[in-house]
């Protein structure tokens, strides 16, 4: 390094290099981290009238940024050991893109509002020692110590205030799938993580819907939130911060929800007149999931018939035979239309509860590692409110 590096022009390649890793640095956040976040900002910001384009929006992004980072050093004229501070603004600019979606994020705020004046501090020494005429020593060591130290400064301020909660990136992502038509991606994305929200259950059941797994195949293989029924529809609220607008429910069940109409009622209503329809599948599969959200079994034990045949040449769909197997029903003895490879699961499950802990929230955790899937465990451990 030459002398009097904050000054020699012969350290601007060096500059360079700096741009180029924080335009890398920038794009990565943007693309990477935030895509979800930035796709539901512009949806409330446009009250749903355009759309979020990840890779385009993040390129333009990263490039305004970076911009705005070379227009702080040159007003600034920050050089040498202290390169790295005019990131900081262009790194604030894109946790505020976010710290307001869904709603504001007090914490995140808070945070930057005080980074900002650590920043501030720190010009004001530059600044200070600048106008004293103080020389920096003739350190390579020196220069790469301080500005490593401002850049992983800068990246922990951005890591912890990325407001990335995986149930609302979940949410967004099922609901951008559904929207392009890829339920299969929709189904499967979050389902080993044990995060969930009323609203993302709701997406899930209706994208189980669409694609070639029945609703009554799958939806207790992912965590339910409390609410009951409630977990299959989206309400009035939801349509600001969910990018699936909630009449698409509905119209794929055939009607709207009336006005102070309950939603198990809705749902009733909505299987009984779509009998004769296509939807019929949908719809009575919505309302017997619906019963037993809210482990109405008595009912469920009911309404099944009306729906589907029992019988030993049919086997039900995967959480109505194991609904079943907890009925006390005479006709469900002999097991119709159950495999007996869920009899099977279901005896080691009870032979698990007996064996596990008495203490019911460690014996809760313990079979949900091994039974979670199941409607047994829903129905037994699961909150309903």
């Amino acid at each position: 390094m030459p002398k009097a590096l904050g000054k020699s022009p012969r350290k601007e390649p060096i500059h360079l290099v700096f741009q180029i890793l924080i335009f890398i640095l920038l794009f990565v956040y943007l693309y990477f981290l935030q895509t979800p976040k930035l796709t539901l900002a512009q949806h409330i910001l446009s009250g749903g009238e355009t759309s979020y384009s990840p890779f385009i929006s993040s390129l333009i992004l990263t490039s305004v940024l970076t911009f705005v980072q070379e227009l702080v050093s040159r007003i600034l004229r920050v050089q040498g050991r202290a390169y790295l501070l005019t990131a900081y603004p262009s790194f604030a600019i894109c946790i505020l893109l976010t710290a307001f979606t869904p709603t504001p994020n007090k914490w995140i705020i808070s945070t930057l509002l005080c980074s900002t004046l650590i920043f501030t501090l720190l010009c004001i020494i530059y600044w200070d020692r600048r106008n004293k005429r103080e020389k920096e020593k003739n350190s390579l060591q020196l220069f790469w110590l301080h500005n490593i130290s401002i850049l992983t400064g800068i990246l922990f301020l951005a890591g912890i205030c990325s407001n990335n909660v995986d149930a609302e990136n979940y949410e967004i992502n099922v609901a951008k799938y559904i929207l392009e038509g890829d339920y299969t991606e929709a189904i499967e994305e979050g389902k080993s993580s044990l995060a969930t929200t009323r609203q993302l259950t709701a997406l899930r059941a209706y994208a189980l819907s669409k694609s070639d797994t029945l609703l009554a195949e799958r939806l207790f293989t992912y965590p339910i939130s409390t609410g009951g029924v409630k977990n299959l529809l989206l309400d009035k609220y939801d349509n600001k911060y969910i990018i699936l607008h909630r009449d698409t429910i509905y119209t794929l069940l055939g009607d709207k929800i009336k006005k102070k109409e309950q939603p198990l009622k809705y749902l009733q209503r909505m299987a009984a007149m779509s009998a004769d329809s296509t939807n019929n599948a949908i719809a009575k599969d919505y309302w017997l999931c619906a019963l037993l959200l809210e482990k109405d079994l008595t009912t469920f034990a009911k309404e099944l018939p009306k729906y589907y045949a029992i019988n030993d040449s049919i086997l039900l769909p995967k959480h109505y035979q194991e609904a079943l197997l907890l009925t006390e029903n005479p006709e469900h003895e002999n097991y119709m239309g159950i495999d007996t490879t869920i009899v099977r699961s279901y005896t080691e499950f009870i032979d698990l509860e007996a064996t596990e802990p008495v203490d019911e929230i460690r014996r809760a955790n313990l079979l949900k590692l091994k039974k979670g899937d199941t409607y047994w465990w829903y129905y037994k451990y699961g909150r309903k409110e």
